[in-house]
């Protein structure tokens, strides 16, 4: 395994940490193969600082963490990923995925039947893009704070498509107060009539 996938990967654990609070790293193949790479400094080790206090606001842990992955995936502080890139995002977030179901499992054993994945990973691009040819970190932080490992994964794994919801409603959608009427009648009570629902 390469040093931009072990990288990869530990960038993923980031973003994606797993909910039994294992990490793929405790494999002792994957063990050695990061700390190779520690060695070599493609991968700072974590420090006092990296440790997560359960009593502390964790919105900026969280955001340091996805401006490390972005940093990652936009070595050359473009702005934006180029579909290359966002791809090798969602294909590191795939092996992530692979990588934790354990030992001797292979990606068409997680694969879902009938899925293609170069239409799933298009798929999953898209979802992050909006269709668009590149990525901005407006976008890239949307796609992260907004599914975790198993939803992001979803189209791969046949377990769940994306879906685009629009929450952003048209001015013509919405309720206009001025069509109210201006006095405010007095609500009669003698004439106030009651539903029979037998």
């Amino acid at each position: 395994m390469g040093g931009n996938s072990v990288k990869g990967l530990v960038l993923m654990e980031t973003i994606y940490p797993s909910t039994d609070g294992k990490t793929v790293f405790d494999n002792p193949e994957m063990a050695k193969a990061l700390a190779k790479e520690m060695k070599k400094g493609t991968i700072k080790p974590p420090t006092q600082s990296d440790e997560v206090d359960v009593d502390q606001d964790l919105e900026p842990k969280i955001a340091e963490c996805i401006n490390e992955v972005w940093s990652y995936y936009d070595p050359k502080n473009i702005g934006v990923l180029p579909k290359k890139m966002a791809m090798k995002f969602l294909t590191d977030a795939w092996e992530l995925y692979i990588t934790r179901k354990g030992a001797g499992v292979k990606e068409k054993d997680v694969l879902g039947p009938g899925v293609s994945k170069s239409k799933s990973l298009d798929e999953m691009y898209n979802a992050m893009s909006g269709g668009a040819p590149q990525v901005t970190k407006a976008q890239f932080e949307s796609y992260v704070y907004c599914s975790d490992l198993e939803e992001a994964v979803g189209p791969l794994t046949g377990k769940g498509a994306t879906r685009e919801i629009n929450a952003h409603l048209s001015q013509n959608m919405m309720f206009d107060v001025n069509s109210l009427p201006k006095e405010s009648t007095a609500v009669d009570m003698k004439n106030i009539q009651y539903r029979n629902y037998d």
